[in-house]
């Protein structure tokens, strides 16, 4: 038989909603964590009420979605910050185990206590959870606010976890593009097309650097494919070609010494 937990309309109106790994990690953690009063030794870890033991790996797997018909995991570092996001806003806390980490649901008794919801108003109710659910959200609400007055809203300008999914997708579709790669590479030879492509991803577009770049622009989509293919002309990103590795491909690529 399946089982239940309570979630407070509050939420809605809460700067997690708009974080898309935020949302899908706090339910995730909420939604496992033990509800039973009583503790539970597991392999001499004790797991109290609103606890749940899980490794980071693990939540990989939990969260993976699909894009263009395709599974889609975040990274592990994606998921490590949005952790670090939740216990910064006083909705998580962890402990490192043997086994894993055990997530601590702070203020899980607020949400599940029904009692709350049958015997309050919606106003007090929501003053009671906004008391132990939004300890740092002063700013994360204005810009929540903010978020429901413009219609215009582009989800990767206000969300960072966004648009490093994004990122990851639109570099993850260009590196297994046979055509994309054969051309840049006959279009730059000397080049490591993969490799300079790489390290302008690693070394600035998927730093707050990159994303402040974008949010600079007035575009509401990213060309991730001009992006890379410019990011190609930049020394700082030039990875080249070892002798080995230019032999390898020579057969399909002209290089320059080839005229002479």
């Amino acid at each position: 038989m399946s089982t239940a937990f309570l979630v407070d309309r509050e939420i809605f109106e809460n700067g997690v909603w708009v974080n898309v790994l935020q949302f899908r990690l706090f339910f995730l953690i909420m939604g496992n964590a033990r509800f039973s009063e009583k503790p539970m030794d597991l392999n001499g870890i004790k797991i109290n009420c609103g606890q749940w033991l899980r490794s980071y790996r693990k939540l990989q797997e939990d969260l993976q979605f699909y894009h263009n018909n395709a599974i889609r995991k975040y990274s592990l570092s994606q998921i490590k910050k949005a952790i670090d996001d939740l216990i910064n806003l006083g909705r998580l806390k962890t402990q490192d185990t043997e086994l894993g980490t055990l997530f601590t649901v702070v203020n899980y008794r607020i949400y599940q206590d029904i009692e709350r919801y049958k015997k309050e108003s919606l106003e007090q109710a929501s003053n009671r959870l906004r008391t132990g659910l939004e300890h740092t959200t002063n700013n994360k609400d204005k810009d929540n606010k903010e978020h429901k007055e413009n219609k215009e809203h582009i989800i990767w300008r206000e969300n960072f976890d966004f648009y490093l999914q994004e990122l990851e997708e639109e570099f993850t579709r260009l590196i297994n593009d046979t055509d994309f790669i054969n051309k840049q590479q006959e279009l730059n030879p000397g080049l490591n097309i993969k490799l300079s492509l790489r390290k302008a991803k690693e070394n600035y577009w998927e730093r707050e650097a990159g994303w402040k770049k974008k949010k600079a622009s007035r575009t509401n989509k990213i060309d991730w494919e001009q992006t890379f293919i410019n990011a190609l002309g930049l020394s700082a990103n030039k990875v080249y070609l070892s002798k080995d590795e230019k032999e390898e491909i020579r057969g399909n690529i002209v290089f320059p010494e080839d005229y002479k």
